[in-house]
C-alpha cells in the first residue's frame, strides 16, 4: 500500500486533505465525513493505525461488511462495480485520516473519469467537483493528488 506523504503546513499553505476533503463535502452537500478508528497494530513507541472514513450521500463507508456500487451506464447496459472501502493507515491517527481523505478524494475522482457515479450523486455535481479538484487541490497539494 502506497504512503501519503504529508508536509508541515506553513503559512503559505494552511491545507491538509482532512480539511479540503472536509471543504469538498461542505461545497457539493456531500454531508459530514465520519472518520472512525478501525484498528492499532504495534508497540506503544511504534504503532501503526487504521482509519476508516464513512460519507454516507456517497455511498462509501469504512464497514467492511458493507459493499457499495458504482454504477456504470456503457452502451445502455448498467453495470455495478463494487467499491472498496476507504481506509487510511498512518504512523499516528492523524496520519491516518489524512490518507482517509486523500483515498476518498482520489475515489471520487477515478468515479467520474471512469463515467461511473457514487450513489445518488449526479454525474453533473461529480463533473463540478473534479473541476473544482482541478482547480485548488493540485494547486495546494502541488501534484500529491494527480
Amino acid at each position: 500500500m502506497a504512503e501519503v506523504s504529508l508536509r508541515e503546513p506553513s503559512a503559505a499553505q494552511e491545507k491538509t486533505f482532512v480539511s479540503v476533503f472536509h471543504e469538498l463535502c461542505t461545497k457539493f452537500g456531500f454531508g459530514l465525513a465520519m472518520y472512525n478508528l478501525k484498528d492499532q497494530q504495534g508497540e506503544a513507541h511504534r504503532k501503526t493505525f487504521l482509519m476508516s472514513l464513512t460519507v454516507d450521500m456517497l455511498g462509501v463507508s469504512g464497514n467492511t461488511f458493507n459493499c457499495y456500487k458504482l454504477k456504470l451506464e456503457i452502451c445502455n447496459n448498467v453495470n455495478f462495480i463494487y467499491l472498496s472501502p476507504v481506509e487510511g493507515i498512518g504512523m499516528t491517527k492523524m496520519q491516518a485520516k489524512h490518507d482517509a481523505a486523500h483515498k476518498m478524494m482520489v475515489q471520487i475522482r477515478d468515479t467520474f473519469r471512469a463515467g461511473g457515479t457514487l450513489n445518488n450523486v449526479p454525474r453533473a455535481k461529480l463533473l463540478s467537483c473534479c473541476e473544482w479538484f482541478e482547480e485548488f487541490v493540485s494547486f495546494v497539494f502541488h501534484g500529491i493528488f494527480y
